[in-house]
Order: structure tokens, then C-alpha cells, then sequence
């Protein structure tokens, strides 16, 4: 397969591999103009951005103290304590994703936060974080180069969070 997609590149071409009885290889034209165009990605960051902080400062409004947490102001507390953090952790996350996948030979577009509506009522400010296209629309070489690229992003997101969150309680107030 790796000689096949190796001598098929030249020519736009690639092949799949199918495990079924017996096995089906499928030759396909090399997907092209998969990955959005970067305004799309700067809208959604900018977008979640916005909800983030927006989430941020009506969810800490009951908690916050007078002087506020880092800033006097809300919203800058809001975008610095919270927004800043957790977008910063989905975007290592993403590097991190685009390195793994390119080590594979693979290109992947960055991750996209996912905002809503779900704002009003959901304290994150987004719904969550998705890459364009699928994982099963683009073409991998084998199973571990796949489940390596899927796996770490969510690892980098466990741990960044893991570690944001151990900062916040240690810089807590212990009146809170």
C-alpha cells in the first residue's frame, strides 16, 4: 500500500484499503481542497473568543470579588482568567495534533472551537472542538498513525486542563 500511494502521488491518485472478505483496495482521485479556508478558522476563533468571555463573566458574576480575581474590570478578568486558557489549550492541542499527523505523512487542518447558542446556559462558552473534514475522509496510512493523531489532542487537553485547573485552586482565596 505504502508503494502503491507512493507511486500513485505523482499522479493525484491514491488507494484505500478495505478490510472485508476478501480484501477491497479502491483507487480514488487525491482529495483536494479539503481543509477551509483561514478567515473560516479566524471567524470561529474570534467567535469562540467572544462566547467564551461572554460565558466566562456571567458565570463568575456571583462569585467574583470585589476588586475582581486578576483585573478590576470583568471582562478583562473574564478574557484573562478564563477565556485566554482555555482557548490557548485548544490551540496547543491542535499544533500538537498537526505535528503527530505530519510525522505520519498525513496533513490535517487546525482544530475549530465550536460556539453556539448554548452560551446562555452552558457555562464554557463552547460546545467543543472539531477538525475539518473527519478523520475517516482523509487518507492514513495505517490504524496506529490515525489513532495516534486522534488520541493527542484530547491527552494534551486532559493534561493542560489537569494543570490549569491545579493552578486555579492553588490561586484561590481560601475565604472562596
Amino acid at each position: 500500500l505504502y508503494e502503491i500511494n507512493s507511486h500513485l502521488e505523482k499522479l493525484d491518485w491514491v488507494v484505500r484499503l478495505y478490510p472485508e472478505e476478501p480484501w477491497v483496495m479502491q483507487v480514488l482521485p487525491a482529495p483536494t481542497r479539503q481543509f477551509p479556508k483561514n478567515h473560516v478558522a479566524i471567524v470561529f476563533w474570534l467567535l469562540s473568543l467572544f462566547t467564551t468571555t461572554f460565558a466566562a463573566e456571567k458565570w463568575m458574576a456571583s462569585g467574583r470579588p470585589q476588586g475582581g480575581w486578576i483585573f478590576e474590570h470583568a471582562t478583562l478578568d473574564a478574557l484573562v482568567g478564563y477565556s485566554l486558557p482555555l482557548l490557548f489549550t485548544i490551540m496547543v492541542a491542535s499544533f500538537v495534533q498537526k505535528h503527530v499527523a505530519n510525522r505520519y505523512g498525513v496533513r490535517v487542518s487546525h482544530l475549530f472551537p465550536m460556539f453556539g447558542p448554548a452560551v446562555l446556559w452552558w457555562p464554557f462558552g463552547i460546545i467543543g472542538f472539531t477538525s475539518m473534514p473527519r478523520s475517516d475522509a482523509r487518507v492514513w496510512p495505517d490504524r496506529a498513525s490515525m489513532g495516534n493523531t486522534a488520541v493527542s489532542a484530547p491527552l494534551v487537553i486532559i493534561l493542560l486542563g489537569m494543570a490549569i485547573a491545579l493552578l486555579g485552586l492553588q490561586l484561590t482565596p481560601n475565604y472562596v
